[in-house]
């Protein structure tokens, strides 16, 4: 059984392009970002093992109205909002009541994001969800010991297939955002230099 979290948009060509991009990059994930995984894993630069689960929530499909027929209510047709369904994933973190494990979990999600050769190019802790866990007990059994998280808002995100790396500038591009990001997620979940060797 799964909540689901249905997300919309304002009547504006800007938030229109956003969650049409983000369906777009929920398509493109590859299926091991979206499913539950057990045990540890190594991702570099974090020189521990981090536990492995889900990176992104579930995709359930995107919905854009269409219109029937023209006529004197187009305006109204207009105002309805595509539907975004996606997993409900919880709330946003709060790194500073976080430990270096937990900070290190969450940071490993960008990572294995970045091996997908997926830029999400909005990070902020806003954007990371935390849950009780683990997602494979049954609901009475999850606690905040044991925390499910995922990086959500994909509506700037990039994807760099890898037929891209023959392309310099684009590859080059792909490089300085992976750099960007991952400033701004040691930033965002406070890590201090050193913490995570």
């Amino acid at each position: 059984m799964v909540t689901v979290a249905a997300k919309t948009a304002f009547p504006a060509h800007d938030p229109r392009w956003l969650i049409r991009n983000e369906a777009r990059t929920y398509d493109k994930f590859p299926q091991h970002l979206q499913e539950e995984w057990c045990g540890y894993n190594l991702v570099t630069p974090i020189r521990y093992p981090v536990p492995v689960g889900a990176v992104v929530p579930k995709f359930y499909g995107y919905y854009e109205p269409f219109e029937q027929h023209a006529g004197p209510h187009k305006a109204e047709w207009e105002k309805r909002s595509p539907i975004l369904l996606l997993e409900e994933c919880g709330s946003p973190i709060e790194p500073k009541n976080f430990s270096l494990d937990e900070r290190a979990e969450c940071y490993s999600l960008l990572l294995r994001l970045h091996l997908a050769d997926f830029v999400q190019n909005s990070f902020y802790v806003r954007n990371i969800l935390v849950q009780p866990g683990p997602l494979t007990a049954p609901p009475e059994k999850r606690t905040m010991s044991k925390p499910s998280f995922r990086i959500i808002d994909f509506g700037r995100a990039q994807y760099f297939p890898p037929e891209v790396a023959s392309d310099k500038k684009k590859w080059d591009e792909f490089k300085e955002a992976r750099v960007r990001e991952t400033r701004k997620a040691m930033e965002e979940l406070e890590f201090e230099h050193g913490m995570l060797t």
